[in-house]
């Protein structure tokens, strides 16, 4: 059977079957590209809006102390954007730390950061609030499955 599954560190599993092509030996890796640019879109998205087109909705305020240390140091006041590391490596095709990974002979398809920054973000910490920086919505999880499903329709027509 077809399957997609979406996953990241706090964010819910979803899974979806499809269960007109139950023999298809599915290869993803002709549109990892098109899969990644969307992704990309849809980082690029969370960050411009501060979390708000994310499913959990708009990243916690900095804290007055950060706000402060930030307008005095840096001038950056944007979330998660001071040094535009962690979001250039969810955004930039051209970065280092971006993560496009086919596995499984093609079947699973892995896309986001190896920032180190990004899991203390995802989760949260005792000292820091959780804004999550891979947040797909229901309908970007689907918009990416309709990808896969044209592929799939492309591909093996007569199954």
């Amino acid at each position: 059977m077809v399957a997609l599954r979406f996953s990241a560190d706090g964010i819910e599993d979803v899974e979806y079957h499809l269960r007109r092509w139950p023999d298809v030996a599915l290869d993803l890796t002709p549109i990892k590209d098109d899969l990644y640019d969307q992704f990309r879109g849809f980082e690029r998205s969370l960050f411009n809006t501060e979390g708000s087109s994310g499913a959990s909705g708009r990243w916690s305020p900095l804290k007055p102390s950060t706000l402060a240390s930030k307008r005095r140091v840096r001038g950056q006041l944007r979330i998660l954007q001071e040094k535009q590391d962690l979001r250039k490596s969810l955004t930039n095709k051209r970065s280092s730390d971006g993560i496009l990974r086919v596995e499984d002979a093609g079947k699973t398809i892995f896309m986001g950061t190896k920032d180190p920054k990004a899991r203390f973000h995802q989760e949260g910490t005792r000292r820091m609030a959780q804004r999550k920086v891979v947040d797909l919505t229901r309908r970007q999880q689907q918009s990416m499955l309709r990808t896969v499903q044209r592929h799939v329709v492309e591909s093996y027509p007569n199954e």
